[in-house]
């Protein structure tokens, strides 16, 4: 049942780090800007780069993640709490890119 669980999780994880990114791009082809100053530069100068870099970063930690949950019982707790952190952190970012367009 756990595993389901947390396979769950890892998809969702998943479908808002693309959303985040999609939602991203879309406003920035609009004319608005990135939040994060560091991203903003890159998408400016290194757009394929900077986009590589989110996806990237996305498959990190859910590969931290998975990592954590099969070494032993005491870890799958702390891979489950980063991943639903990282979710609610998402979840977070994608309505508020939602609300402003």
């Amino acid at each position: 049942m756990k595993d389901k669980i947390f396979s769950f999780i890892c998809i969702s994880f998943f479908i808002l780090n693309s959303l985040d990114l999609l939602s991203t791009l879309r406003f920035m082809n609009d004319g608005y800007l990135e939040g994060n100053p560091l991203f903003a530069y890159l998408f400016n100068h290194y757009f394929l780069f900077a986009v590589f870099l989110k996806i990237l970063g996305g498959f990190y930690v859910m590969y931290l993640s998975i990592k954590l949950y099969d070494l032993t019982d005491k870890y799958k707790r702390i891979a489950f709490i980063i991943l639903i952190l990282f979710i609610c952190s998402y979840t977070y970012l994608v309505f508020n890119n939602y609300t402003f367009y």
